[in-house]
């Protein structure tokens, strides 16, 4: 590929994926990705008032919304090029099927 070609791709894959924060202000950090109790935690965890709005960090489409234990009630999201996000201990679901990306910047 030439450079441009290789430079539209990295564009197409950042455009796609789920960079974008989930939050809009008035959140805090309560737990980080990294090893604790001896186990990895893959993830980020972060808290805000209930009620708050979470939104869709890329588009992607809803595959799993319901009761999890350790997460309570939860969503996934599966986005573009295999990678998925998950959302928990939410006061409300969406309907599986249902999201959109962050250029909408829709609410559950």
């Amino acid at each position: 590929l030439d450079t441009l070609d290789q430079m539209n791709m990295y564009r197409i894959a950042v455009d796609r994926l789920p960079f974008a924060m989930p939050l809009d202000g008035g959140y805090r950090f309560t737990s980080s990705f990294g090893y604790r109790w001896g186990r990895l935690h893959a993830g980020v965890d972060l808290a805000g008032p209930v009620g708050m709005k979470v939104k869709a960090p890329a588009d992607g489409t809803v595959i799993e919304a319901g009761w999890e234990n350790g997460y309570g009630l939860m969503v996934r999201l599966q986005h573009d090029f295999g990678v998925s996000t998950v959302y928990g201990h939410m006061s409300k679901n969406p309907r599986e099927g249902r999201a959109k990306g962050v250029a909408r910047r829709p609410d559950w």
